[in-house]
């Protein structure tokens, strides 16, 4: 079953570094450790090579999109009307800027903090963060009665799952007399009607991640900008700490302080350079080593979009 909850289990916290470099265990070697030399300035177009195994930005929001609206039409027809949001589908009100970690802008920082303009990249989870197609999650706002009531859950999962602890003086309903749960929900319904699965990659995008994080030259510029941040007066241990503060928050003049100064840190710095030349170099390993799984990659969204079009136009 799939999380109903912001970020869920697709979020790839990079910072917190797993032990990478060894062998994989599948018989291959080690990731060869690249000499980056001199690196190039990153900005906010920078690209991976990883994005040629993907669908455009604008294809991924269709396909997440659609399938989002097929839950949402699944649910309507149980008597649940209910936004549903994503990866790559954007919820109203405050959300974090999406760019890539790093390459905000002095401007954006002063105006807006963490937080995203109008017309401003999107991403649901905070830091470095690996989006998923298949995360797709409930309104952050909607009415946490509704979240917790198990006829909902029934309509969403199948069956009523453990929840957190409701606030004080709120009653768990339970199901109507004469109601039986769905046996299946709308989430494993649309899943069959799709008949798209998409290839779990998400494994090998963390590794690299977590590799380019430990990287000599990348560890020894994030300590730097830590110093930079500490004679600041902040005290941040990971270049993402930060970013995860102010999560979801207003704009205040705190957090654009604290924006501004990030963004002058990590040009003192040069992390955010050293970070994404390193990044790139372990994604082409991964390329080489991993070649038929970032191929189904772009198989499946293809297939998962056009999968989605046939379900909408049966609407």
């Amino acid at each position: 079953m799939r999380s109903s909850t912001i970020a869920g289990c697709c979020a790839v916290a990079a910072m917190l570094v797993s032990g990478c470099g060894g062998s994989d265990g599948g018989g291959k070697p080690p990731f060869r450790t690249p000499d980056l030399g001199d690196v190039a300035v990153v900005t906010a177009d920078v690209q991976l090579p990883f994005d040629r195994y993907e669908l455009s930005s604008a294809d991924r929001v269709r396909i997440q999109a659609g399938h989002a609206r097929l839950i949402e039409d699944c649910l309507h027809d149980r008597g649940f009307d209910v936004r549903m949001f994503g990866d790559y589908l954007r919820p109203p009100g405050i959300v974090p800027w999406g760019g890539p970690v790093g390459t905000m802008t002095r401007d954006h920082a002063s105006r807006l903090g963490y937080q995203a303009g109008p017309e401003d990249p999107f991403k649901l989870g905070a830091g470095i963060y690996t989006r998923t197609l298949d995360n797709i999650t409930l309104d952050p706002q909607m009415d946490p009665t509704l979240r917790s009531d198990p006829q909902f859950q029934s309509a969403l999962h199948g069956a009523v799952e453990d929840e957190a602890p409701l606030p004080e003086g709120v009653e768990l309903p339970t199901l109507s007399p004469g109601v039986e749960p769905f046996e299946q929900g709308c989430f494993e319904v649309v899943d069959k009607q799709l008949d798209a699965p998409l290839p779990d990659t998400l494994g090998l995008s963390g590794d690299v991640i977590d590799l380019a994080v430990v990287h000599p030259d990348v560890a020894e510029r994030m300590e730097a900008w830590t110093a930079c941040m500490e004679v600041r007066g902040h005290q941040y241990k990971t270049v993402v700490d930060p970013i995860r503060q102010y999560n979801f928050e207003e704009v205040s003049a705190a957090q654009t302080r604290t924006a501004v100064d990030d963004v002058e840190c990590t040009q003192e710095s040069g992390w955010a350079n050293y970070f994404y030349a390193a990044l790139a170099d372990y994604e082409e390993q991964a390329i080489v080593r991993e070649p038929e799984l970032l191929e189904a990659q772009l198989a499946g969204q293809q297939q998962r979009l056009e999968a989605v079009e046939r379900e909408l136009g049966k609407l």
